[in-house]
């Protein structure tokens, strides 16, 4: 373990015995409820990697990239949100869709071939 993993700098001993004792003392100053949400989040972020290995995490889109993705303009995208064709969620001032709303979109305008 060193010490920049602990974000410490200006300690310029290069003895390992030294740096061990630092590294124990700074470990040991750190409160129980700094670890457990550290712990905490080091789970979620594992959590999200495994899902991603998985396939299990929903492709999510802004307005910008859903038009790339559908080969249309940003306005059309707009305006099938508007009209609430187009499934939605907004954070702040991004508008966020799922595949799941992209795919439910597709399935609402598809068309069978009738001959």
């Amino acid at each position: 373990m060193s010490l920049e993993t602990h974000g410490h700098q200006g300690i310029t001993s290069t003895n390992p015995e030294y740096m061990e004792i630092v590294c124990i003392i700074i470990e040991n100053s750190m409160s129980e409820t700094v670890i457990m949400e550290m712990q905490s989040k080091m789970d979620n972020i594992i959590t999200t990697l495994n899902n991603i290995k998985e396939g299990t995490v929903e492709r999510v889109y802004n307005t910008k990239e859903l038009s790339e993705y559908l080969k249309v303009g940003v306005s059309a995208i707009e305006k099938m949100r508007q009209d609430g064709e187009l499934a939605y969620a907004r954070l702040g001032r991004t508008y966020i869709y799922t595949q799941t709303d992209v795919d439910n979109l597709i399935k609402k305008n598809h068309i069978e071939f009738v001959s």
